[in-house]
């Protein structure tokens, strides 16, 4: 049986989104799954919501397959190091960031392009 694709699915905390945006991203996530039913889902767990808990919740309810990266503390170099490890882990890096935000998502797609990943950066 052959792997699974992996695709990381990054972007802004909870904080960051305005109401509309945060449907839309969400939406996106859910057609985005539903359109790729037999990929593997990772995202970095972030303890303050936003798109990776999205990505989490979405893809419990679609069934999907689903790994996190919950970072070992709540430390930059922590983050830092959970990203570099999705970004190497990944086929494919997603960053949803709402219009003119970047995060943390946006530094891993910066270092998956760096190692020569494909990226997909959408902003609502």
């Amino acid at each position: 049986m052959a792997e699974l694709l992996k695709v990381v699915i990054v972007g802004s905390e909870q904080s960051s989104w305005a109401y509309d945006e945060e449907a839309r991203a969400k939406k996106w996530i859910r057609e985005f799954m539903m359109d790729h039913p037999d990929y593997l889902y990772m995202s970095g767990d972030c303890p303050y919501g936003g798109v990776d808990k999205w990505v989490r919740e979405i893809a419990k309810e679609l069934n999907k397959s689903f790994k996190p990266f919950p970072p070992q503390k709540n430390k930059w170099y922590y983050y830092r190091k959970r990203n570099m490890q999705m970004a190497r882990e990944g086929d494919l890096i997603i960053d949803l960031e709402p219009k003119g935000v970047t995060s943390g998502g946006t530094w891993t797609a910066d270092y998956a392009d760096s190692i020569g990943k494909i990226t997909l950066r959408i902003g609502f």
